[in-house]
């Protein structure tokens, strides 16, 4: 495929979503501008040109990438075509925590903390201690400084074992608690 087959299908300033996006979402439309195109057909589907912009879906996605081919014609009956590539990822990270140390009995009697683990997601890009960004090296992770304050949430990953007790030594106050909670699904 030329750059001309490119652009004849995908107008780079206007397209949703950009080849290799990745969601954690179960269908995706897909959007764009075409320059020049008579008809576009996604999968083989014809789709409707309101102009030269198009818009399809939603489409369903199983976990991993999925491709979809989009055929554009010209008028003269010259085709163009470009494989767009989206992937779905619904699994979330799994993190394990290697300081402050998780052992049986383990107290954390001072503040702040270091927290360090590692992280595993084939898309992991960040990863955060409450509202603060740890230092990412790979799959590891390491945040300095951390302390509980008055209003901070604690939040485990929903679905995630834990087979140790949990000894908290701070607290908060009646206008602002120290809450436990937990996000994500599982």
């Amino acid at each position: 495929m030329t750059e001309a087959d490119e652009s004849l299908i995908w107008a780079t300033s206007r397209r949703s979503p950009a080849n290799g996006f990745v969601t954690a979402s179960s269908s995706i439309g897909l959007s764009g501008q075409t320059e020049g195109a008579a008809s576009l057909t996604i999968d083989g589907v014809t789709v409707p040109l309101a102009g030269q912009s198009f818009t399809a879906g939603p489409y369903a996605l199983d976990e991993g990438p999925r491709s979809f081919l989009l055929v554009a014609s010209d008028a003269a009956g010259n085709t163009a075509q470009v494989v767009r590539t989206v992937e779905r990822d619904s699994t979330a990270p799994r993190i394990a925590i290697a300081e402050p140390s998780t052992a049986a009995g383990f107290v954390v009697g001072a503040s702040p903390i270091a927290v360090a683990g590692s992280a595993a997601d084939p898309h992991l890009t960040a990863v955060h201690v409450g509202t603060r960004a740890a230092t990412l090296d790979g799959n590891d992770f390491r945040l300095e400084g951390v302390a509980l304050q008055p209003g901070d949430q604690v939040l485990f990953a929903r679905g995630s074992v834990f087979s140790d007790q949990l000894d908290v030594r701070f607290s908060g106050t009646a206008d602002a608690p120290i809450v436990f909670g937990a996000y994500g699904s599982g």
